[in-house]
């Protein structure tokens, strides 16, 4: 079950190995008796069920993740929480990460009283506005410095200033030599990339689909970018803006679901931490999903965007094929996801069956996984654990603890 005290076993990937990538390359061996055993005290797989993080409204599941993902914070940031302006959130997720401090959202002219409270109790004592004056207006600076909260706008004229400001903030306390690049009016694309740019340590800069605004393109001018990621396809971001950017390099997919499974494949290894957490990946719900991508960072986790009662087909198989996941969530109520269909990418734990399909987690000490074929990865998760006389139709991830082994036989 994913709570508090999960995450302190939430442990690197000692050995993170690929026995095989695909359903085209089992890894394969033959036994002379092939009963299938799992030599373990009985038990519950992984994990049990699934977190959702959410209030009973926007400002609620921001206040939610906050919420798990802090005890205390120093920082913090204020986003605006209209549909339209949510990029700006987006943008400043790698900021949340460096800062150690959570986004919370505010409406143009006055702090909810559940949101000044989640400050109060986090003891935060700095705040960025990440909008201009037009967005979130100068009341709110002024309501949090009579609570003793000092301020700091990095809103600009535009979105695409925004964001630039928040990058020379988050190069001040975290260089960097890589940038994503997104379009700034589909905040889906911007979801998909949030946590693994906040991991990274790297921003979130916005574009146009046929056009680089000046203050990106200058921006971009004065640093010495190594990598540069465009998120999404031609139809958000063109060919031609692409050939502009530094050394860029696309990731994306025939829509935002596509891109978001692309984003996750490209960079699984990031995903080490075992957390993805669904959201919502239609316009109207996607405020929910944006104060999430810092939280989930701070796990090495990544967000899928979802249907709200289906997670798409290739996403799933990707899912339980070739990724470490460990825990999953939710993000927002159930009037904007369900998570029926996630339940179902749980963890399994193995039976008698000689084939079985899904993703299977191993967490007894010195369980021995033998003389089975599983359509799906495996997660070797304890000390002493081995695989023996097995085809994985997926990818076995070997996470034994820091002074932990494992062993794969035959």
């Amino acid at each position: 079950m994913l709570n508090k005290s999960r995450k302190k076993l939430i442990s690197i990937l000692i050995g993170v190995i690929f026995i095989c990538s695909n359903l085209f390359n089992p890894f394969s061996v033959i036994a002379d008796d092939q009963t299938p055993v799992l030599d373990a005290p009985s038990s519950p797989s992984y994990t049990n069920t699934v977190l959702r993080l959410g209030g009973y409204d926007r400002f609620g599941t921001a206040i939610a993740v906050a919420d798990y993902g802090w005890t205390n914070a120093t920082y913090a940031i204020l986003a605006p929480a209209g549909n339209q302006n949510m990029v700006d959130a987006l943008a400043s997720s790698s900021l949340s990460k460096a800062i150690d401090g959570p986004v919370l959202l505010t409406a143009k002219d006055s702090l909810t009283p559940e949101t000044l409270a989640e400050l109060k109790k986090l003891g935060v004592k700095n705040v960025y506005i990440v909008s201009g004056t037009a967005v979130i207006s100068e009341m709110i600076e002024f309501q949090l410095a009579e609570e003793g909260i000092a301020t700091l706008r990095l809103g600009g004229k535009d979105r695409y200033e925004t964001a630039v400001n928040i990058a020379k903030e988050l190069h001040k306390i975290s260089p960097f030599n890589e940038v994503v690049i997104a379009n700034g009016h589909s905040s889906a694309d911007a979801i998909s990339i949030g946590a693994i740019a906040a991991t990274k340590q790297i921003p979130i800069l916005l574009v146009n689909q046929d056009t680089i605004p000046t203050s990106v393109s200058d921006f971009l001018a004065s640093m010495s970018i190594e990598t540069s990621y465009v998120i999404g396809g031609t139809a958000v971001v063109s060919d031609a803006v692409k050939n502009r950017i530094p050394n860029a390099e696309r990731v994306g997919g025939r829509d935002r679901f596509d891109t978001n499974r692309k984003v996750l494949e490209k960079f699984k290894n990031v995903l080490f931490g075992g957390i993805l957490f669904f959201a919502n990946g239609n316009d109207s719900n996607l405020i929910d999903a944006l104060a999430g991508a810092p939280m989930v960072a701070k796990y090495h986790g990544g967000i899928v965007l979802s249907n709200k009662d289906e997670v798409p087909f290739l996403t799933k198989q990707l899912i339980e094929t070739d990724l470490p996941v460990k825990n999953l969530g939710v993000l927002g109520g159930t009037a904007v996801m369900s998570d029926l269909d996630v339940q179902h990418l749980l963890y399994k734990t193995p039976t008698l069956d000689s084939v079985q399909n899904g993703a299977f987690g191993i967490k007894e000490k010195g369980a021995i996984l033998q003389n089975i074929t599983i359509n799906g990865s495996v997660i070797l998760g304890a000390d002493g654990q081995t695989l023996r006389n097995a085809t994985v139709n997926g990818t076995v991830f070997i996470d034994p603890g820091v002074t932990g082994s494992a062993r794969l036989e035959n």
